[in-house]
């Protein structure tokens, strides 16, 4: 288990994670996962690093300088539909960067990779291999991504994916992000069979 940190300490730390976020964007070739799911966050992604980028480039060319707001770019970031977080696998603490709820979840979204023993009682059995996989990828710091399935209290089942890999700037630390990719894993099915 992880203690938990909400939120950005400065607007830098964004550009750090979101940094390394597109290292681990390469596995949604994965045939587990979909184009539409990687086109959606990496979109989002792109826009907001060219977003970072002008804003720091700014600070060497006063002439180009853009009034980016601390309170705009965490609103931008939640608007992502995914939760991010960094993990310092040293310190055993977890932070979410962003106040996303996966749908069906609610408050609970943080608790998937903060309180194994929680995602174990919600993740099916069968998959629980791949996600305890992708734990041993936090543990090890090693690029990971795990597509598996979850059954809510109310009998519905969801599908999530999972992504992340070690943050290039901290070595201690891995970012990434969880999302629900129920309806692509509905759309993929469709078209199995049809």
């Amino acid at each position: 288990m992880y203690r938990q940190n909400r939120g950005f300490t400065e607007a830098g730390d964004i550009k750090k994670v979101l940094h390394s976020i597109p290292g681990c964007l390469i596995f949604f070739a994965d045939k587990t996962a979909s184009l539409f799911d990687f086109l959606l966050v990496q979109r989002h992604i792109l826009n907001y690093l060219s977003i970072m980028e002008k804003h720091f480039d700014s600070e060497k060319n006063p002439q180009n300088i853009k009034n980016i707001s601390f309170e705009d770019l965490y609103a931008y970031i939640n608007a992502i539909p995914a939760l991010f977080w960094s993990i310092d696998v040293v310190k055993n603490r977890i932070e979410y960067l962003n106040k996303y709820a996966l749908p069906g979840l609610g408050e609970n979204s943080t608790l998937i990779i903060k309180n194994p023993d929680y995602a174990h009682s919600i993740i099916l059995d069968e998959d629980r291999h791949i996600f305890d996989k992708f734990l041993r990828c936090i543990r090890e710091r090693k690029s990971g991504l795990a597509v598996f399935r979850i059954k809510l209290y109310d009998g519905t089942l969801k599908w999530l994916k999972i992504a992340g890999n070690q943050d290039i700037y901290k070595t201690n630390c891995y970012v990434g992000y969880i999302m629900d990719i129920s309806e692509t894993a509905v759309f993929i099915k469709s078209i199995d069979n049809s």
